[in-house]
């Protein structure tokens, strides 16, 4: 290997960084509800999509069911979720929001509200406009691998 790997042009170590960063960010800011952000993500997705199957709501984070269970055990251990049977396909779980679910979302919101103002605040309104923009079209365009 007589060429240089150009590390500092890699999309995805870039992207992955920045993944950590805000994450980080985030975490950090709503450790008082006692949630992670991929957490909240999770009960948040559970209340918008109602009754959403595991893979469903896999194909919805971009993440494949396997992970999405283990992310879920500890909040159906908590009692914030249920995953149940489906009624309309016996083979698939989905999952429930339960009240106390519902309850901890809505502690949690203000955090959150206030990661994304400070993330908005950090990178300055028109530069986070500009990659929410571009991190929507690249999700649109990029197929599922």
């Amino acid at each position: 290997m007589s060429e240089r790997y150009q590390l500092g042009d890699c999309s995805c170590l870039r992207l992955r960084k920045m993944a950590r960063r805000v994450t980080q960010l985030y975490d950090q800011i709503m450790a008082p509800a006692g949630l992670s952000v991929t957490q909240f993500g999770l009960l948040a997705h559970a209340w918008f999509l109602k009754d959403v199957s595991v893979s469903e709501l896999g194909e919805h984070l971009v993440m494949d069911p396997s992970t999405v269970t283990r992310n879920l055990r500890p909040l159906v251990d908590r009692g914030w979720v249920e995953l149940k049977v489906s009624a309309r396909d016996r083979r698939q779980r989905e999952v429930h929001l339960t009240k106390a679910g519902a309850t901890v979302l809505g502690e949690a919101r203000p955090y959150w509200v206030e990661a994304q103002r400070q993330l908005r605040d950090m990178l300055g309104d028109q530069r986070a406009t500009l990659l929410n923009d571009a991190l929507d079209t690249a999700l649109d365009r990029l197929l599922p691998a």
